[in-house]
């Protein structure tokens, strides 16, 4: 039948693109070009299955993606960190959660922000952070980047009176030189504080 091919069509996708991210990087491709040409390969397996899974049109953002100026701008701030994606103790002390910029394969303009945690035994659980369309410069969207906030106390850039004090690790996403939000895990789910705009 014509479900039971596309269950098919689709174990045999997971089996293959799980086999391209488990093969080892080549000796020629340091992490910043794997950044920019094919970060999935750069995360766990079970990671990628799981993206692959709940958003099977969509990739992680890659350095390529980003317009030349924010190249320069990320490689200069974070080196060969990826800004497709982070990794800290977001949720749990115990383990740990990856956020991940997602791009909209045959909507480049569209992306996510999405949180994969694992939570025991093989298990994994997935959250939507962020569902949003990228404004364009010179036809080009402008996507932002991701990466870990530390523990700390924090200001809101709309009021200053407002504080916020983390315990565990922060995912920041940044519009570089634009805008900057800080979503923190509070009572079960991701909170939003805004950082500069």
């Amino acid at each position: 039948s014509y479900s039971g091919r596309s269950t098919v069509l689709y174990a045999l996708f997971l089996v293959v693109s799980s086999m391209l991210v488990s093969f080892p990087a080549n000796a020629n491709q340091d992490k910043q070009e794997l950044c920019a040409v094919n970060p999935s390969q750069l995360l766990p397996v079970p990671i990628i299955e799981t993206q692959l899974k709940n958003y099977p049109n969509w990739r992680p953002l890659r350095l390529d993606d980003l317009t030349a100026d924010d190249q320069e701008l990320w490689m200069k701030a974070k080196g060969k960190q990826c800004p497709g994606y982070a990794v800290g103790h977001f949720v749990s002390d115990k383990f740990l959660t990856y956020a991940i910029i997602l791009v909209n394969i045959s909507h480049p303009k569209d992306y996510k922000l999405v949180s994969i945690s694992e939570v025991g035994s093989g298990r994994y659980k997935t959250s939507m952070i962020v569902d949003d369309e990228q404004k364009e410069s010179k036809g080009l969207p402008l996507y932002p980047v991701v990466w870990v906030m530390p523990p700390g106390d924090y200001q809101d850039f709309y009021n200053s009176k407002r504080k916020l004090r983390t315990h565990r690790e922060g995912i920041t996403l940044e519009r570089l030189e634009a805008w900057m939000v800080l979503y923190y895990w509070d009572k079960g789910k991701f909170a939003k504080f805004t950082l500069s705009d």
